[in-house]
This record gives structure tokens, sequence and C-alpha cells, in this order.
């Protein structure tokens, strides 16, 4: 509940200020309403709406990019834990892990360490995420940071 809450929370402080970017704004929404649909246990529609962002192979702004990663990352997420499809939750981890979102890396550390979900344990691969995961996790601060100061820019 709380990490929904931190993306609610961050999805609305830059949807209200991605107006004057319209393709930021429509990651954005459909960032939004992925998780209202995953908050309602609609995981197919979560999905849906998801890989809108996460499936975009355009050049993106750095909002934009920050929503089709997050995107990548959840959808993962919804695949492991909800739909209990490890082929399409590895694929979206591994997409999101390799665009530097930490969460993805933790997970994938956590799937290859403990061999969860029918994932064959590999300690090799779990070293190697775990080592980017300090890394990631500075650089993930700084753009959400960027986010959120854009953010209160825009609205003034």
């Amino acid at each position: 509940m709380k990490i929904i809450y931190f993306i609610l929370l961050l999805t609305s402080v830059s949807f209200t200020a991605c107006e004057s970017q319209p393709l930021a704004n429509k990651f954005a929404q459909n960032y939004l309403k992925g998780a209202y649909a995953y908050n309602d246990r609609n995981y197919q529609n979560s999905i849906e709406y998801l890989k809108k962002n996460s499936d975009n192979n355009k050049k993106l702004d750095e909002i934009s990019e920050y929503y089709k990663i997050e995107s990548q990352f959840f959808i993962g997420s919804v695949y492991f834990n909800k739909l209990h499809d490890s082929v399409n939750g590895l694929r979206y981890l591994e997409l999101a892990a390799d665009n530097g979102n930490p969460r993805a890396l933790e997970s994938l550390t956590a799937l290859y360490r403990d061999g969860l979900f029918g994932i064959p344990k590999n300690t090799t691969l779990a070293m190697e995420y775990f080592i980017k995961i300090e890394n990631a996790k500075k650089i993930w601060a700084e753009k959400e940071q960027h986010l959120i100061e854009w953010s209160k820019k825009q609205k003034q």
C-alpha cells in the first residue's frame, strides 16, 4: 500500500506539471491509470496501460523516460506477484534493470540468489545485479528529485 501511495503522490505531482509537455502528460496519465487499475485488482488493465509507456521506442524527454522505466518495473512486478507469469515478469524486470531502476535490480538479485518463482538459482547473476544497486539508487534518487523540482517550477 505504501508503494502505491508513493506512486500516486509522485504521479499526481508530476502530472499537474506536465501540461506543457503533451508526451510527458500522456506517460503520466498511462502510469496513473495503470496504478489505479492495479489498486482495483484489475491486473490485466494495469499492464495494458503500463505497456503503452514501456513498449514505446521513441526518443523521450526525461520525464517520459522516467515513467517508461517505472512502468517496466511495475509490469514485471505484476506479472510475478499477481499473474504468476515468471517469463514475462523476468523480461520486464530485466528491461527496467537495464535502464537503471534500482528496485528492479534488487528484485533480480533476490530472484537469482534465492531461486524464486521457478527462476533457477544463479549466484553469479545475483552478484552482478547486486553490485549495480548502490550506484543505481543514487542516480534514481537524483532523477526523482529532478522530477519533483521540475514539477514545482512548472506550477509557478
